[in-house]
């Protein structure tokens, strides 16, 4: 089963156009993606617990006195719990968030197409599944480069050419619900983390308000006076 799948793996890399045809349910689309994160999880852990074993030797040479099993098992059970976490979690949740995004803006804001919501799922998660599949070369010194300069650039071609096969549209279609969509979520993130960051200069400046004698801090500055 897992070799089909890495196979058509391939085979959408290589051939997006014919390959991002194959449509199913979300369901079966999910179980495609999960079939798939088991070998980047595997090499994740590998390479990550090399990498920790390798970090705690070195602290040991440098750092006698620190305890290094405990050391190793903390940095073992951190790079386990981020990968079930990001393979297993995260990404899924984002890839069903970013085709509810492309759902919305391609067919009822732009009215681009009049496929269902399983469509766009699908050809998300076609997107990401090469930037999921090599995400353990970003471990790697080099490939980690290659990783980030070429793998979001082809996951971007992957992601038109199947909203275009999925929804049956053009491919210039689907384009442009792509980049309406990414500058929706940046703008999105932006006003996420300004809101973030304004919450917590607010709490800051109340807390040195109530803690620090003569100084009162808004949301975005200081004022020192003194109290009578």
């Amino acid at each position: 089963m897992i070799t089909k799948d890495i196979a058509f793996l391939w085979d959408l890399m290589l051939h997006p156009g014919k390959a991002s045809r194959r449509s199913g349910s979300v369901e079966k689309t999910l179980k495609l993606y999960y079939t798939l994160a088991l070998v980047p999880f595997v090499l994740y852990l590998v390479i990550g617990f090399l990498l920790s074993t390798y970090g705690s030797l070195a602290v040991m040479r440098y750092l006698p006195f620190v305890h290094v099993p405990l050391l190793a098992t903390a940095s073992y059970v951190t790079v386990l719990v981020s990968a079930i976490l990001l393979f297993f979690v995260i990404v899924p949740i984002a890839i069903a968030i970013d085709a509810f995004v492309y759902q919305v803006i391609g067919r009822n804001l732009l009215n681009a197409w009049n496929g269902d919501y399983a469509k766009t799922f699908t050809a998300v998660t076609y997107a990401v599944l090469p930037v999921m599949f090599f995400y353990w070369l970003l471990l790697l010194p080099v490939l980690n480069g290659l990783y980030l300069l070429i793998l979001p650039i082809w996951a971007l071609v992957i992601l038109i050419i199947s909203l275009a096969t999925q929804q049956k549209v053009k491919r210039t279609e689907a384009g442009i619900v792509a980049v309406l969509s990414w500058i929706f979520k940046a703008v999105f993130m932006v006003l996420l983390a300004s809101s973030v960051l304004v919450s917590i200069a607010s709490i800051l400046g109340t807390l040195v308000g109530q803690y620090v004698p003569g100084m009162h801090v808004g949301a975005g500055s200081a004022v020192i006076g003194a109290y009578p």
